[in-house]
């Protein structure tokens, strides 16, 4: 569940600075702090597929603490329970189930980079 709510404010190029920071507890205790600062694009979803998913759409709060651990891939976050937090704070969003299978898929199979 999220601890703390999100706010934040609008950079250039479609990126965003947390004003505060967001904490997330898992399902299973962990938590997870992404601090004040830092900076984010919430989805990264190619242009063609935008039409997918508004600007206002629920879980951009999961997809901030996704890009925390993508980018700094912390070792007690390795790439499967990365992913399936992602897809529990989408659910903890309010995301409906297909939208959660959906990004989840993406990052799982089409991830920048791989893993």
């Amino acid at each position: 569940m999220f601890v703390t709510k999100l706010a934040v404010e609008y950079l250039d190029g479609g990126r965003r600075r947390l004003l505060r920071r967001l904490v997330y507890e898992c399902w299973d205790g962990r938590r997870i702090e992404v601090p004040a600062g830092f900076v984010t694009d919430f989805f990264s979803i190619p242009r063609p597929l935008r039409w997918l998913i508004r600007r206002d759409r629920k879980g951009r709060e999961a997809a901030v603490v996704h890009d925390l651990l993508c980018r700094y891939r912390y070792p007690e976050f390795p790439a499967v329970d990365t992913h399936r937090i992602f897809r529990e704070a989408l659910h903890d969003a309010g995301v409906n189930r297909f939208m959660r299978w959906l990004f989840w898929a993406a990052v799982h199979h089409f991830g920048p980079g791989g893993w």
